[in-house]
């Protein structure tokens, strides 16, 4: 049983099914893909936050576009079907992701897949870029210097899931990358949360 899947309203076996799926084809573990979907929509494909974000992973309308749909496309979706496009945006970072908070960067903001601990998310493009992201994510800006870090971001999350009410690992395990021949990964890497009520509220456009 993988975590959050009592959260699932619809479909469910085969939902679990299709994360499972994917999960194997990105090399990630399944319950990577659904903390994150859990976090960011709480399993609703239809989700809308303020500034447009949607669906299972608060699609941007941006990003939407460059998937081949839009926003009001995804949110009319069943869960299944909009999974393929939550395949299909992960599909670039398959081989590249060996963490949940890789995953979970690969989602937020991919530009910063891979760079070192000091790498300043939208820095690469402008100090205001850098600064607005702050501003819209203020939760990231640990020490509140008004930019985010690869590892303010890392450190937050950290926080974030330790925060939540309910049953988490001891340790949220750094897994080596996910190799489908090695299951007994998936038990060291678990992420065995139980938290209601999570819903992003601000993102940014993906890079």
């Amino acid at each position: 049983m993988l975590i959050f899947e009592n959260f699932v309203k619809n479909n469910r076996k085969e939902f679990v099914a299709k994360v499972k799926d994917i999960a194997n084809f990105l090399q990630v573990e399944p319950n990577w893909l659904m903390a994150i979907m859990y976090n960011e929509s709480t399993l609703d494909p239809s989700i809308v936050n303020s500034i447009g974000a949607t669906g299972l992973i608060q699609f941007l309308p941006s990003t939407a576009i460059s998937l081949g749909t839009t926003v009001e496309e995804l949110r009319n979706m069943s869960n299944i079907v909009q999974l393929e496009f939550v395949k299909k945006y992960f599909a670039p970072y398959r081989g590249k992701i060996n963490s949940w908070m890789d995953l979970y960067l690969a989602t937020f903001y991919p530009r910063a897949l891979g760079e070192n601990s000091n790498f300043v998310i939208g820095g690469e493009v402008s100090q205001s870029r850098a600064e607005l992201i702050a501003k819209q994510n203020k939760f990231f800006d640990l020490n509140n210097d008004g930019v985010i870090t690869v590892a303010d971001f890392k450190l937050s999350l950290q926080k974030r899931f330790k925060d939540m009410k309910g049953i988490i690992a001891d340790k949220l395990v750094e897994a080596k990358k996910f190799s489908i021949k090695n299951p007994a990964l998936s038990v060291g890497a678990l992420l065995v949360l139980i938290y209601i009520g999570v819903k992003t509220t601000s993102r940014i456009i993906k890079s």
